[in-house]
């Protein structure tokens, strides 16, 4: 039997305005033994200043490898899960033409106890950093754009 996905990618275009609700949502519904003590969340959104450039960002593409892209992210979910010994988790990865203001990543996840969580959440964001499959190009306001570092594929 397949593993259920805990880590994917999503199109902006089909993501709903109360993600970050639906993801708690999903992790409480398998809540049923009540060991879950502490949720931890995290919401990447595309901001105006960029890490590589000094013009102002306006918006953002991003692209993925789709042919693999939902494996690779839910591996690294899986991982972290194993890793941190959590209850439950998701990561997902915005991906299309995001404005300035938009959701980029969403990492929830479940734990017994506030600590995990919050070492879980920041290894979680290290690896979809380092090894999802997604490109980035930022959109400058001056109509420039450069695609910036994001996976290091091999």
């Amino acid at each position: 039997m397949d593993q259920p996905l805990k880590g994917y990618f999503i199109n902006i275009e089909a993501l709903e305005s109360d993600y970050l609700s639906i993801l708690h949502r999903q992790i409480l519904e398998h809540n049923r033994q009540h060991k879950i003590g502490a949720i931890t969340s995290f919401v990447g959104i595309v901001r105006a200043s960029s890490d590589t450039e000094t013009k102002k960002v306006i918006a953002m593409d991003v692209e993925i490898w789709e042919e693999k892209g939902n494996q690779m992210i839910n591996e690294i979910a899986y991982d972290i899960l194993e890793k941190f010994g959590l209850l439950d988790i998701r990561i997902v990865h915005v991906y299309g033409n995001l404005k300035l203001g938009d959701p980029i990543v969403y990492v929830v996840l479940a734990s017994e106890h506030r600590k995990e969580g919050f070492d879980a959440l920041a290894a979680s964001i290290d690896a979809y950093k380092n090894d999802a499959p997604v490109w980035k190009k930022e959109i400058y306001e001056d109509g420039s754009s450069s695609w910036i570092r994001t996976a290091k594929l091999e």
